[in-house]
């Protein structure tokens, strides 16, 4: 902790030449009145921020407080193990699925039909790596066995992405991210990546997505506050892009949540194929920097004191 509270705020003083003393005092009295930690002020330049907007920033310790306060207990391993996520959610996924347990290999001959390529994954949903294997009937026995003993025992099929979506970033999955409270979306952006790598937190583009239209009104941002009018990979245009599907994906994404009511302060991953809309993740610890850094930029204001009161709505 201490190593990156000392790279943040080195990162600080490079970036605006204020004294590494007054950053480091500033950042103390922010965590304590405001629960906001050195990542917090590095992304939302707090520096920059009045106190009054300060205040009402959803900040680390705030955010753990709203999991803790409206996410009732339930069992964990859904979100942790995707045999056991599939299984829950199987209604909403639209890509095909097998868990290789060891003992189904004639199940996974006959999943393998009529399918040239697959991607297996580790059943933990942490890990996020993957292979993308041409299968046959001719080597299925070896290809399970070697799956199995290398704990990457989730088989689907391709994801295959709307034409108009993928033309944001056709080399990675661009994905609907949705903010839900009390069953309830609060808030949805675009997440897609600034080059051809698959989607990582720090190589991503935001953009903020108006809930009535389904149209981005606000330019995309980084988490570094670089902003981008279009794609910097494809030249794609960001501001105006229209998410296809719009009304049918909020709907969809509804019905997630009420699934699992007993969690009131939601984050859901969707994107949108060509059949419509398919569920990527749902975490029931959101993202909340990205979140509140989007109303922050494009509105100049924190969060917190209207989360509260839409929490305690029911």
């Amino acid at each position: 902790m201490v190593k990156f509270f000392l790279k943040d705020i080195n990162y600080i003083n490079a970036e605006t030449g204020i004294n590494k003393l007054k950053i480091f005092l500033d950042l103390i009295l922010c965590n304590l009145k405001y629960g906001l930690n050195s990542s917090d002020y590095k992304i939302y330049k707090v520096y920059n921020l009045k106190p009054e907007i300060r205040k009402e920033l959803l900040s680390y310790r705030k955010n753990k407080s709203l999991i803790y306060n409206y996410n009732k207990i339930i069992n964990q391993n859904i979100f942790k193990f995707r045999d056991q996520f599939n299984k829950k959610f199987n209604a909403f996924i639209e890509q095909k699925w097998l868990h290789l347990n060891g003992n189904n290999i004639l199940e996974f001959s006959d999943f393998i039909k009529d399918k040239k390529v697959l991607y297996f994954f580790s059943n933990l949903k942490s890990n996020n790596n993957f292979y993308k294997i041409e299968v046959s009937k001719k080597n299925y026995t070896n290809t399970y066995n070697e799956l199995v003993l290398k704990k990457y025992p989730i088989v689907q099929t391709k994801i295959v992405e709307n034409n108009k979506l993928s033309k944001i970033n056709p080399k990675s999955l661009n994905i609907i991210r949705f903010i839900l409270l009390n069953q309830n979306i609060y808030a949805a952006y675009l997440v897609t990546s600034k080059s051809e790598l698959s989607i990582i937190e720090d190589n991503n583009i935001y953009a903020s997505i108006n809930l009535e239209t389904g149209i981005i009104d606000y330019k995309g941002v980084s988490k570094e506050q670089n902003y981008y009018e279009i794609h910097p990979l494809t030249n794609e245009d960001i501001v105006w892009f229209q998410i296809i599907k719009w009304p049918r994906t909020k709907r969809f994404v509804v019905k997630i949540a009420e699934s699992i009511k007993e969690l009131k302060y939601l984050e859901i991953d969707v994107t949108i194929t060509v059949n419509g809309p398919t569920l990527l993740n749902v975490n029931p610890n959101p993202n909340y920097q990205v979140f509140q850094l989007l109303n922050l930029v494009n509105y100049n204001i924190g969060l917190m004191k209207n989360i509260k009161e839409l929490l305690k709505e029911k």
